[in-house]
């Protein structure tokens, strides 16, 4: 705790439960360890007291718990595979850091190569385009906007807070890196306007969370509703899809159990910060 290493309740239970069945298996064969094995008894005893020492651990990231909490470990496969891929992604970056060019971009040599390590590969349409990565994309601009990844002498590297985002449980991973797609500058894509309000994110999560779950839903309906801009559906729909929220394809789309899950939590918890804005259920209902 000291070092950070275990900086949440959960992963201090987990392995204070681990330590708990390893000595006593290891002191039932050898007396050796009773002497430890009862130390840990001793701490389990009073892990209330480490349990409030975890709560005044500073942590670098404004994480929403009782979002956090909500997921409970309840993601589905695609969503813990972004978690598998971010991690792959950090750790790339700290074993290589990426020369950048005069404009501080990756090369498309770079794109590929981390694509290529990737589960949910970006199918390659045109060896020139960059910004077809939507996945890898989002990963760099969420990175830099958290500090967990910066630019220095023209190369992109990890930062000290990398090694801290690497440590959080996967509920805090994914909801830091869904606070910020659902942030301004994500939402105001969907539309044709460059603006996007509260009141539109208010009508947007309403009308995700009305749809049944599981069911495919004509698109048409929530264009007119919304008036979205059909140049960014691919892009803003795909990191959704991508987050395991919805399942899109040409025309239609349905929302996941994961989705209802997650549109349930965003509307029932409290603000995070000033850049992704989780809704509040009396604002819903004063547009009703």
């Amino acid at each position: 705790m000291e070092e950070n290493y275990i900086n949440n309740k959960e992963d201090f239970l987990s392995y204070l439960k681990t330590f708990k069945i390893y000595f006593r298996f290891l002191k039932n064969r050898d007396k050796f360890f009773e002497k430890t094995y009862n130390k840990i008894l001793e701490l389990s005893k009073n892990r209330f007291i480490y349990l409030e020492l975890i709560n005044k651990i500073d942590t670098p990231f404004k994480i929403n718990k009782k979002f956090s909490r909500g997921l409970n470990k309840r993601f589905n496969e695609k969503a813990f595979s972004i978690l598998m891929d971010f991690d792959n992604f950090l750790i790339h970056l700290l074993e290589s850091p990426i020369c950048l060019d005069k404009n501080n971009q990756l090369s498309m040599d770079d794109y590929l190569e981390i694509n290529d390590i990737m589960e949910n590969q970006t199918e390659i349409i045109n060896n020139k385009d960059k910004n077809q990565f939507n996945i890898l994309n989002l990963f760099i601009n969420f990175s830099l906007n958290l500090g967990i990844i910066n630019i220095q002498n023209g190369f992109l590297v990890v930062t000290n807070k990398s090694d801290q985002f690497l440590r959080l449980s996967d509920q805090d991973k994914y909801t830091l890196i869904f606070d910020y797609v659902w942030n301004d500058n994500f939402l105001k894509n969907i539309k044709n306007k460059n603006i996007f309000n509260d009141n539109d994110r208010i009508i947007l999560i309403n009308l995700l969370n009305n749809l049944d779950e599981n069911k495919y839903n004509k698109l048409d309906n929530i264009l007119e509703n919304l008036k979205f801009s059909s140049d960014n559906l691919n892009h803003n729909y795909g990191i959704l899809e991508l987050l395991g929220i919805i399942n899109y394809n040409d025309d239609k789309l349905k929302l996941t159990n994961f989705g209802k899950l997650l549109l349930k939590l965003n509307i029932n918890s409290s603000s995070i910060n000033s850049q992704g804005k989780i809704i509040n259920i009396n604002e819903i209902k004063k547009i009703k």
